[in-house]
């Protein structure tokens, strides 16, 4: 018997001796339990006990004929049914798990950097993948410059223009002592700003985009990134709360 046709079926989830017993049957054709037993060169007890797994995985048929048990290979095919039945399973549970998969427990994904030529790298790469009528919803503040320590002026402009070929929009919230120190070339862009009430101070800047939020700082460069839908819809909550109790750029 070729070595293929038996790696093949231990492939298909066959054992050793379902193997020996499956071949042995189908080349006798229609036998009783001590005739495949024999051909199997394996003891009666076990042989019956490998006929009846395979009959319930319908790859063996068996009758009674004058008070004696028969099996028989219906039709090699059998198999080959069986595993069109399993792929077609798999797919359809496949489709159905994807539903279920890391639903729960999902760590965020953070990433860190920490050097100003790679945060200004970070927030043009930022900019030039959002897409056309993305909105940028942002903490910042003037008094702290974390933009004027991290990006260059020809970045800057790059960026600006970016959001103006694809009508990126911002809203910004900064402090209220800090709305006189924004320069007009800072309003020279698609942007919106409000006032926080007064009282609320901080010295680091914040970016929510799509599904990711990112915190920087300037003046020691240092920022991470997070992704995680449960803390970027959090984010998004809290920036809308403050937006509505905060007052528009006079």
């Amino acid at each position: 018997m070729p070595q293929d046709i038996k790696t093949t079926l231990r492939s298909l989830g066959l054992g050793t001796k379902e193997i020996t017993v499956y071949l042995s049957t189908l080349k006798l054709g229609e036998a009783t339990v001590s005739d495949i037993s024999y051909k199997s060169s394996l003891a009666r007890t076990t042989t019956a006990s490998v006929l009846e797994r395979l009959e319930q995985r319908n790859l063996v048929s068996s009758h009674r004929q004058k008070g004696k048990l028969y099996f028989w290979i219906e039709d090699p095919k059998t198999l080959e049914q069986q595993v069109e039945h399993q792929l077609e399973a798999a797919q359809l549970l496949s489709s159905e798990l994807k539903n279920f998969y890391h639903t729960e427990g999902k760590k965020p994904s953070t990433q860190i950097y920490d050097s100003k030529v790679a945060i200004q790298n970070l927030l043009h790469k930022t900019i030039k993948e959002a897409k056309k009528g993305d909105e940028i919803l942002t903490w910042d503040t003037s008094k702290h410059k974390n933009y004027n320590f991290i990006v260059n002026d020809e970045v800057k402009r790059k960026m600006v223009e970016e959001k103006e070929k694809k009508n990126v929009q911002t809203r910004t919230l900064v402090p209220a002592d800090t709305a006189k120190l924004i320069s007009s070339r800072s309003l020279n862009q698609p942007i919106t700003i409000r006032t926080l009430p007064p009282g609320m101070d901080y010295s680091f800047s914040v970016w929510i985009i799509k599904n990711k939020v990112v915190f920087f700082s300037g003046k020691i460069p240092y920022a991470a990134v997070i992704q995680h839908p449960e803390i970027v819809q959090s984010m998004k909550q809290w920036f809308e709360f403050m937006w509505e109790i905060s007052q528009p750029l006079n």
